[in-house]
């Protein structure tokens, strides 16, 4: 898979991304994202989880600044 700048192409509504936003000079910061409402992105991260393995907090946030995406690849599935 290639990165796609965002300027020239956008991701379809609802897509599953890995998101790029730019923090300096050949450094970013990746995602992975939702793209929503036409102009910007919607994360979820795990922060903690569970001696279980769980999820116990999540963070949602909005990205404003994606440069680059690509389409994030499938889920693993049960076998």
């Amino acid at each position: 898979m290639n990165w796609k700048e965002f300027a020239k192409e956008q991701p379809e509504q609802g897509q599953k991304v890995i998101a790029a936003e730019r923090l300096g000079k050949g450094e970013y910061q990746y995602f992975i994202a939702t793209y929503k409402m036409g102009n910007f992105f919607t994360y979820t991260q795990a922060v903690s989880t569970g001696s279980n393995g769980k999820i116990k907090v999540v963070i949602e946030g909005r990205l404003d600044g994606v440069t680059h995406w690509m389409p994030a690849p499938e889920a693993p599935t049960e076998e």
